[in-house]
């Protein structure tokens, strides 16, 4: 019966009958939270990965893009490229210029930012 059944972990998919183990890895660009019954899910068992995040092959949960770093678009499998020179990225950044004080900022006057700055350094 179902009851004796495990569920696909999370990470891994299983899109089979009668599976004595997971298939193998989410897709990168996406994560699986389990029950995956497809290597890149839309709906039930995991998600595209969103702006602002990315997801390796095999994620169980969404990655915020690293501080230094944006990630413009859905569905990455890493970070897309460093932040502008000029701006700083604090992490979950979506653009490589952010100005919302929250995933980043332009460089205040006195400091300098090179690209992949995670904070402004003084001048």
């Amino acid at each position: 019966s179902i009851d004796n059944c495990t569920a696909c972990p999370p990470g891994k998919y299983c899109s089979q009958y009668n599976l004595t183990a997971p298939e193998g890895d989410c897709d990168g660009g996406y994560y699986c939270t389990g029950s995956a019954n497809t290597s890149s899910p839309l709906a039930g068992g995991g998600h595209r990965c969103a702006i602002g995040y990315y997801c390796p092959p095999g994620s169980s949960t969404a990655t915020p893009c690293d501080p230094g770093k944006y990630c413009a678009t859905e569905g990455l499998s890493n970070y897309a490229a460093p932040c502008a020179a000029g701006y700083y990225c604090l992490g979950k950044a979506n653009t490589s210029t952010p100005v919302d004080g929250v995933t980043g900022a332009i460089c205040p006057a006195g400091h300098f930012c090179d690209a992949s700055s995670v904070t402004p350094e003084p001048d």
